[in-house]
């Protein structure tokens, strides 16, 4: 898909009604999505495949921030062939992380598509009997 850039007209249309319904908390929302967005990879503890640590910085355990764009990082498969990482929304690693959840816990994720707190959650289960079940309601 090609983007184009609107016309100055219609810059000043969308910034005049998105300013009238957000009034004063426009323009940090404004800010918020024009920013860059910031996408992660996750290690998957299932993979013993490596990962090429020079393009990564590292943030949080397991997690690391990408230093160029996600489209000029391939995906490194493990022997196995399972994904060495995933790259991700960071926001969905930590939503998952907080929940603090353990081996034996039941867990119902009710939003698990495209399905990365679901892969966070799955190996926080890895170790014991729990359980985690996934809906997603936007699927048929």
């Amino acid at each position: 898909m090609n983007a184009t850039k609107p016309s100055p007209e219609i810059s000043a249309l969308f910034q005049e009604t998105y300013g009238a319904f957000w009034g004063e908390r426009w323009p940090a929302l404004w800010n918020a999505l024009s920013e860059k967005e910031l996408r992660v990879a996750r290690m998957n503890r299932f993979s013993t495949g490596a990962l090429p640590l020079p393009a990564w910085r590292t943030d949080a355990p397991g997690l690391f921030t990408l230093e160029r764009p996600a489209a000029e990082i391939s995906a490194a498969r493990g022997p196995e062939g399972l994904l060495a990482y995933y790259i991700m929304d960071p926001a969905s690693v930590f939503a998952a992380r907080a929940l603090e959840v353990g081996p034996d816990d039941t867990v119902l994720d009710l939003c698990a598509a495209p399905g990365g707190k679901s892969l966070v959650l799955i190996e926080a289960l890895a170790d014991g009997t729990g359980e985690i079940l996934l809906y997603e309601p936007s699927m048929p």
